[in-house]
């Protein structure tokens, strides 16, 4: 009842504010990640169940390294999340397809080492990140996934760091925190009687989600090989196209040329027909008016005929008269 309670405190509104890790965005995010510190990030999203779970314990992860307080405080680590939903370009850039991811990356360097792959407890956490570092340091050393047992700490308060005391043979450590004391830390309290029912319910879900998220992985590997088998056959599939437009294309063009042709035949021809048209209009015209000047002669000689003739018949009459007379 007591993880149920908290589950449900936790839920309650955006429970993803008011937090004290640093958050990564699309906009400052090269200010942390590829400098001189190892950035350990967890991708969660709103509406992710499991994440809500691991709030606190995550929250505890970031006092514990990043809190001027704590004094395990250290400089070269920084504790950091990004929200998935409002940062895509940084979720594909990665390729995150599962919730919460943790991911650990090194110092001066872009690319994810390694994602943490155990149960979800602070102890278990920093347990993770100083073996990550330790491998950097040693190529030889070994991580191995059994160091992560949960049986380990059932006997054990969960904010007992005994192994992680400064130690005075450390002297650049010792120094930079010999002014400070251990504070006991209050704030997981009431996470301390948590039943082992829950952390076993816990580990299950860890591993249901483990393997989901390789699967993920595995589905995203074969889609990108379908994609860039598609890619290649589009590819193929385009130079074949053009080829075959380029084939059309020069069909297309010689049947346009036999066609031109052709039309440049027919307008000669209609040119000759007008030509021709012209000519004839031409004479039909000149014997229009031929005939037209021919008539108008005819009747002018046949007036002054006529006229000639009623005079000389006019003048026989009255030469007749006078006779008679």
């Amino acid at each position: 009842m007591i993880w149920l309670l908290t589950l449900i405190g936790v839920s309650a509104g955006d429970w993803w504010e008011n937090s004290v890790t640093i958050d990564l965005t699309s906009n400052n995010y090269k200010e942390y990640i590829g400098t001189h510190k190892h950035i350990i990030v967890e991708f969660f999203a709103p509406y992710c169940h499991w994440c809500r779970v691991m709030f606190h314990e995550y929250e505890e992860l970031s006092k514990h390294y990043n809190s001027e307080n704590s004094p395990w405080k250290r400089d070269d680590i920084i504790i950091a999340r990004i929200n998935a939903q409002f940062n895509d370009h940084l979720t594909q850039h990665y390729q995150i397809f599962a919730y919460p991811t943790i991911a650990f990356i090194p110092s001066n360097s872009e690319s994810i080492k390694s994602y943490f792959n155990a149960p979800r407890f602070k102890h278990n956490f920093i347990q993770w990140i100083e073996d990550e570092i330790k491998s950097l340091k040693d190529p030889d050393f070994d991580i191995n996934p059994q160091q992560f047992d949960e049986s380990e700490f059932q006997d054990q308060p969960p904010e007992d760091f005994s192994h992680q005391q400064p130690r005075s043979t450390d002297p650049e450590y010792y120094e930079s925190h010999k002014s400070q004391e251990p504070q006991e830390d209050n704030s997981s309290e009431e996470y301390d009687n948590q039943t082992e029912e829950f952390m076993h319910f816990e580990m299950v879900i860890e591993d249901v989600s483990s393997h989901t998220s390789e699967k993920w992985r595995g589905e995203f590997n074969s889609i990108q090989i379908e994609l860039s088998e598609l890619k290649k056959n589009s590819q193929d599939d385009h130079q074949e196209i053009l080829l075959t437009l380029h084939s059309f294309k020069s069909t297309i063009s010689d049947q346009i040329l036999q066609l031109l042709t052709k039309i440049d035949q027919q307008q000669q021809k209609l040119i000759e027909i007008d030509n021709n048209v012209i000519n004839r209009n031409k004479i039909d015209t000149t014997q229009s008016r031929f005939n037209i000047t021919h008539m108008f002669i005819f009747l002018t000689l046949g007036g002054i005929f006529g006229f000639v003739l009623s005079v000389y018949l006019v003048k026989i009459r009255h030469t007749k008269d006078f006779n008679k007379v």
